[in-house]
This record gives structure tokens, C-alpha cells and sequence, in this order.
């Protein structure tokens, strides 16, 4: 699971530089990836959209999903998503 949260714009940022590491380092074999864009309830002060989340998701051949914690949305999703 790759996370960032959709309120501030540099954890997007670390999310894609979280993502070159592993792949840098795990030339043998790509483990699957979730990327989870959390505090979807804090819609007013987003500066991440979900066309941005998408196209990560897409670079990084990940499941996408938008999260939040505070309403419960998709947190269940992320992990069926984690074991099938």
C-alpha cells in the first residue's frame, strides 16, 4: 500500500518517489501495488484530484482507491483489494 493525502500535494509527490525505490530496488520481481488517497471527507481543502490519483495509479500498475478513515469509505475495499 502506497498512501498520500489528497490535502496536500507533496505526499503525492513522496507516494511516486516511494514507488521508484521499490521498483529500483526489486529489479527480480514487482510486488503489487494499492495506491490509497486518504481524507476524501476533507473535499474543501483538496489539492491532489482524483484524475492526478488515477494517472499514478495507472504509471504504477496499481488498484486506486480514495479512502477516509473518518466515514469508513473504501478502507474495507483496500484490503479485499490487498487479498485476492
Amino acid at each position: 500500500i502506497i498512501a498520500y493525502n489528497i490535502v496536500s500535494t507533496s505526499t503525492i509527490e513522496h507516494a511516486k518517489e516511494l514507488y521508484d525505490k521499490v521498483c529500483c530496488s526489486r529489479k527480480d520481481f514487482l510486488p503489487a501495488f494499492v495506491l490509497v488517497a486518504t481524507n476524501v471527507d476533507r473535499e474543501e481543502g483538496r489539492q491532489v484530484s482524483t484524475f492526478q490519483g488515477r494517472v499514478l495509479a495507472t504509471e504504477c500498475d496499481a488498484a486506486f482507491f480514495e479512502t477516509s478513515a473518518k466515514s469508513g469509505l473504501n478502507v474495507d475495499a483496500v484490503f479485499e483489494e490487498i487479498v485476492r
